[in-house]
């Protein structure tokens, strides 16, 4: 596959959440429209990876909420950070959270596939 998405830059101040959509039918996330094949959701201490899509008469979180999550140090303001996001294969990806000082590894099994992605959306929420 080989398939790689990186997105760099710095925490920034009063971060509360960063969340990476991958979306398909839409160009922003929403809770009935499109799907989301893949969002990465980061927060100070935790990330987790989840997808979000129409399923059996409803919209709903695939892996459940709040996903597959893996807790880490606190990100700190300021920091450069930078996401690394590769397909394993048809199945698989895994995701590198990378500041100066940690290296958060995670790894999803897509239940969507990643090249359904239309759309790559970045959203910053602060305190």
């Amino acid at each position: 596959m080989g398939n790689k998405i990186i997105i760099k830059g710095r925490i920034p101040e009063g971060f509360k959440n960063i969340t990476v959509n991958f979306l398909h039918g839409a160009v922003k996330w929403h809770p009935y429209v499109g799907t989301t094949v893949l969002q990465l959701n980061i927060k100070r201490n935790i990330s987790c990876l989840n997808s979000y899509a129409y399923n059996h008469k409803h919209y709903r979180w695939l892996s459940g909420l709040p996903g597959d999550c893996q807790n880490h140090l606190n990100l700190e303001e300021g920091q450069r950070i930078r996401i690394s996001i590769n397909q394993i294969n048809d199945d698989n990806l895994k995701s590198d959270i990378e500041t100066e000082e940690n290296i958060i590894e995670m790894f999803y099994r897509m239940l969507i596939p990643l090249s359904m992605t239309e759309y790559i959306e970045v959203i910053i929420i602060r305190a």
